[in-house]
């Protein structure tokens, strides 16, 4: 009988050993938490601007933006898991283009999304009277 309960108690081990392990696993968590790499933080913040160079084999935007009071020039990394809207609908970097406005996630790193809109037109300027002079 005792030799019994041994055998149950050593079951009942090994079954949930493996079953931590596995939920290690699962999780993302190395066995060994103290070999795990640092999470690196991203930001949630926007950089607006606009788009001044597209390189496509690099897979880069230059943005001129304003950070801190002051305009500056901006390269942005993207790679295959970037999001890209442009004018409202899906696209791809092919289709950001020079002059256009993004506004672009996070502000920092790897671009995980980039909305490009056409850059806003200036207002038409009217020369001169815009009414018929009246016969008399």
């Amino acid at each position: 009988m005792i030799k019994l309960v041994h055998v149950a108690m050593i079951a009942a081990l090994m079954v949930s050993g493996a079953a931590l392990a596995q939920t290690a696993s699962d999780a993302g968590t190395p066995a060994n938490p103290g070999s795990a790499a640092p999470e690196k933080k991203t930001s949630s913040r926007l950089l607006r601007g606009e788009v001044t160079a597209v390189d496509i084999e690099a897979k880069t935007l230059t943005v001129k933006a304003k950070k801190g009071g002051e305009t500056v020039s901006v390269v942005v990394e993207t790679d295959s898991q970037t999001q890209f809207i442009v004018k409202g609908a899906t696209a791809t970097l092919v289709d950001v283009r020079k002059g256009m406005s993004v506004a672009i996630m996070p502000d920092v790193g790897i671009a995980t999304k980039v909305t490009a809109t056409a850059p806003k037109a200036a207002p038409k300027r009217t020369t001169g009277s815009t009414t018929k002079p009246s016969n008399p």
